[in-house]
């Protein structure tokens, strides 16, 4: 007989149902307030093909690769890796709406850059990292789409 290597793993809820549910929940949540506050729908196919891009890039595949960044990876690494963000749009930021970092941020961008190899290196760069820094570009991905998004921004955040 096939016991789980976790107690009570078989009444576990998969980590994609829990990612969906997660999104549900707060995307649902922040569609009332967007009703509560009249906000303006968008009327332009651009608009909502950004925002439908940006659902897809900051929910589904930032939420599934963070989840599934917890296989195989300690949760601190995972959430680490996961949140390295700041250190990942300097550089597009620049490239794309020409924010040029100052010394100051490249600097901190560098420490940053340095302090993370200090955590993740002695863990190893198996699946569970790489998931995990999917998750971070696709927030990236998603921060950067954002800037071109004209609309309520509630809304935004519920796609």
């Amino acid at each position: 007989m096939n016991t789980p290597a976790v107690p009570g793993a078989e009444r576990r809820a998969p980590r994609p149902w829990l990612a969906a549910l997660r999104a549900l929940l707060a995307g649902g949540a922040l569609l009332i307030l967007t009703a509560i506050r009249r906000a303006p729908i968008p009327r332009d196919g651009r608009t909502w093909t950004l925002i439908v891009v940006l659902g897809i890039v900051n929910v589904a595949i930032a939420y599934a690769a963070m989840f599934g960044g917890t296989i195989g990876l300690t949760t601190g690494v995972a959430s680490v890796l996961a949140n390295i963000q700041p250190v990942l749009i300097l550089l597009p930021a620049w490239w794309l709406y020409h924010e040029r970092p100052t010394l100051r941020s490249v600097a901190a961008m560098l420490a940053g850059l340095a302090g993370l190899l200090l955590i993740v290196l002695p863990t190893g760069a198996g699946t569970g990292a790489w998931l995990s820094l999917t998750s971070a570009a696709a927030v990236t991905a998603g921060t950067l789409i954002s800037r071109a998004v004209h609309a309520d921004p509630f809304l935004v955040a519920a796609a």
